[in-house]
């Protein structure tokens, strides 16, 4: 989720150490799969808020987590212990992960970015084996992430310096939940609670001025206590830095879910993102406060999940900034963090519907591909690709978001046939020409000549 921003690249260090628990989660049984990225590294985006740290911590060994484990944002940064159960293809050590994102894959509660699934594997040769699966039975605990520096947060880009603080919580390095924070107030000497924005970004309306201390509530399996900055963490003029649009999230766009519809797009709850059935759908959003916001609103593309207390939308900066009456107001509209909106689905208004080769499939053994350009108001449900040789339709399976993928794929020229559904209605509908050519390449495009009604 993203969510849906760039994000500052102010950084400030505290004296906090969040230190490991004694004793970490038993080892639970589960599946795993991969999402991919042009570097296999994880997403410069996602549902905890992160930016390019969510892409590099870790080396890039990263992942998304299913709802129970992201827990409304409270799972953010918590790494698990992953090992796959295949003994022929996999160590037994497996790898470490943290969570930076949030989505749920077919009975998985993790998908791993593609350098963290393929170090499951025994050795490098026999990653591309475990990629060709898709999908692997899993074991997973918490474990401490081992950083051994301090806590940082970082401003976040819609902040509005003396309107409107948002930080960002990074380097959560121990088994330790973060619940609450707070920032002291020097003129009335009290401690003032932040609000959970969404994932690991936290946000207060009118902020104190002068330098800030921050403190946290956080949890282990033993107990619950503060811990806070002997020193000021937030300088008197903290600053900000300006973005748009996402490169990645959830739906598994990459670099197209970044330049989509200009970059105006959003984040959508659970029942909009509807497990990815959701993705790529429009909607025009417009905001209820009457002295700052226009009637018309903005139209927005679902290209992540995520939500936040109460929202069924995280728009990005340049969308949330178009819902302003003018130009001028929506420096007025930021500090509010939080805004009521109407929305309705609306159609996006595309061309015909594009299919993309994901970056990590295989002639041999693996096809990955996203859609894109899902212009209408119904969402796509299956897919299924003919096969000449046998004269029948062999089902794909939703990896996560946007992407669909089938291990040991027919060769030759490949039709498409997509199940839509609008409302309580269902139907196919099928391309009359070849969509996929034989010899495919990953990271390629192909038009279909399919458009969604």
């Amino acid at each position: 989720m993203d969510r849906s921003l760039k994000y500052s690249c102010i950084f400030m260090c505290m004296n906090i150490m969040l230190m490991s628990a004694f004793s970490y989660s038993q080892t639970l049984v589960s599946k795993a799969s991969f999402y991919s990225t042009s570097d296999g590294m994880g997403t410069p985006s996602g549902a905890c808020g992160y930016g390019d740290y969510g892409k590099d911590v870790n080396n890039g060994e990263v992942c998304t987590a299913s709802r129970r484990l992201y827990r409304n944002g409270v799972g953010c940064g918590a790494c698990y212990q992953v090992r796959c159960k295949n003994n022929a293809l996999c160590s037994e050590e497996g790898t470490k992960v943290v969570v930076t994102d949030s989505a749920d894959g077919q009975e998985t509660d993790l998908i791993l970015s593609f350098k963290a699934y393929a170090k499951l594997a025994k050795t490098p040769s026999l990653a591309a084996h475990l990629c060709g699966k898709g999908v692997v039975d899993i074991e997973y605990r918490r474990v401490s992430c081992g950083y051994g520096g301090n806590l940082m947060v970082k401003i976040h880009e819609h902040s509005k310096y003396a309107d409107y603080l948002a930080i960002v919580v990074l380097n959560q390095g121990g088994a330790t939940d973060i619940h609450a924070v707070e920032i002291y107030e020097e003129e009335s000497q009290q401690w003032i609670s932040m609000r959970k924005a969404y994932g690991a970004v936290w946000d207060l309306s009118s902020p104190p001025c002068g330098d800030l201390k921050v403190r946290f509530l956080t949890s282990t399996s033993v107990e619950s206590k503060w811990v806070q900055s002997d020193k000021a963490v937030i300088p008197a003029q903290w600053k900000t830095s300006d973005g748009k649009g996402t490169p990645t999230g959830a739906c598994g766009y990459g670099e197209h879910g970044r330049y989509v519809n200009d970059g105006l797009v959003t984040a959508a709850s659970w029942k909009l993102y509807k497990n990815g059935a959701g993705c790529g759908a429009c909607y025009q959003v417009r905001c209820k406060d009457e002295a700052l916001c226009s009637n018309e609103g903005v139209k927005v593309v679902v290209t992540d999940s995520g939500e936040g207390p109460g929202t069924d939308f995280i728009l990005s900066s340049d969308a949330f900034a178009k819902m302003a009456k003018h130009p001028k107001l929506a420096h007025m509209l930021f500090p509010k963090g939080v805004v009521d909106v109407d929305y309705k689905r609306v159609s996006c208004k595309y061309g015909n519907l594009k299919i993309k080769i994901n970056e990590h499939s295989n002639y041999h053994g693996y096809l990955a591909i996203f859609l894109f350009n899902n212009g209408g108001y119904a969402d796509i449900i299956a897919i299924e690709i003919y096969d000449v040789k046998s004269y029948k339709w062999i089902p794909m399976r939703r990896s996560y978001g946007a992407v669909f993928d089938l291990e040991n794929p027919p060769k030759g020229d490949l039709k498409l046939k997509i199940q839509i559904k609008e409302g309580e209605k269902t139907k196919w509908i099928h391309s009359d020409k070849t969509v996929i050519p034989d010899y495919w390449k990953p990271g390629s495009i192909y038009e279909t000549d399919i458009q969604i009604p």
